[in-house]
């Protein structure tokens, strides 16, 4: 009798503290993990505008921009093949993912020879129960002009009328800074807006070094892997009475490590510090030009350990 009254004490003190634990555990609010939203963008570019997207760990990208030239609704429509037969601008982009969040790349613009170097950063990303409502990333880059310098001579003066014009490697850089916003609809859209600063060393007569603008961007989901996209930016300064806004409109067909984008577009610019400080061809009489990109992702393979020999 008393062994029994032993034992029955001895499960007790063994039992008593899980009893104990499990009540703890029962009154502390298990908190949750952040679950976030994938893909608002498929890529890190759309037409001609960045996206908050940077590429996934352990991959690199490479993109081909392409842009034909300029026709209108008339006859050169037909006459010069839709815009085909006239001279076209490319440019050929390289990107690497360093980390989760970052990513670095190259370009270069057939237009100025522009060899152009960005960095993209992704800050915040939107989580499925709203507590973060949008993704953020931080996008610059820098352009580097390598077309011979423009001809000059003793008649040409600087902004003040009284410094002689010189051409400086300085003059041949530009810089595009841009916070991009965004935000997932479901399965079925996706918008952002990205307010931009681009500053070019030597500007235009008539016109600030500095340029602001408002990219406006977002697409709508029609089949399983294909989007119509629209892209529209809003420049606010360094305007002319003839200067026109880019606007581009088209169809993107994505996949997880390629993406085809055909549209037409009001402007053959390829980088941002191009793209909202020229004006586009006159849309309002009918210009426009067609365009393509293709963006293939490459991953690349983790180098798995080797087991040691046993001896």
């Amino acid at each position: 009798m008393r062994a029994c009254r032993y034992s029955l004490l001895l499960l007790g003190l063994l039992f008593f503290p899980a009893i104990l634990h499990g009540q703890e555990t029962d009154s502390i609010k298990v908190k949750k993990p952040r679950v976030y939203v994938k893909q608002t963008f498929d890529h890190p570019q759309l037409f001609n505008f960045q996206t908050n997207e940077v590429l996934p760990r352990r991959s690199m990208m490479f993109r081909i921009q392409h842009r034909f030239g300029v026709v209108g609704i008339d006859e050169s429509f037909y006459k010069q093949f839709f815009g085909l037969d006239f001279p076209a601008n490319i440019r050929l982009g390289y990107s690497i993912a360093v980390t989760k969040n970052l990513m670095l790349g190259f370009g270069r613009t057939k237009i100025d020879k522009v060899w152009d170097f960005d960095a993209k950063y992704a800050m915040l990303r939107q989580t499925k129960d709203n507590k973060i409502p949008v993704s953020l990333s931080i996008y610059g880059n820098m352009g580097v002009n390598s077309d011979d310098a423009p001809k000059a001579d003793s008649t040409l003066f600087f902004a003040d009328s009284t410094t002689l014009y010189e051409y400086k490697f300085a003059h041949r850089l530009t810089y595009d800074l841009q916070l991009i916003i965004s935000r997932k609809f479901g399965k079925y859209g996706s918008i952002q807006i990205a307010p931009t600063f681009v500053y070019r060393n030597l500007s235009a007569p008539g016109n600030t070094n500095y340029t602001f603008a408002l990219p406006i961007s977002g697409r709508v989901r029609v089949a399983s892997k294909t989007y119509i996209v629209l892209e529209y930016a809003y420049v606010f300064n360094n305007r002319t009475a003839t200067f026109r806004d880019p606007i581009s409109l088209g169809v993107e067909i994505s996949t997880l490590g390629h993406a085809f984008q055909v549209f037409v577009s009001s402007s053959d610019n390829l980088i941002g510090q191009d793209l909202y400080t020229d004006s586009s061809f006159d849309y309002t009489k009918g210009k426009f030009l067609f365009g393509f990109n293709i963006t293939r992702k490459f991953w690349i393979k983790k180098k798995r350990k080797r087991k040691a020999k046993e001896k």
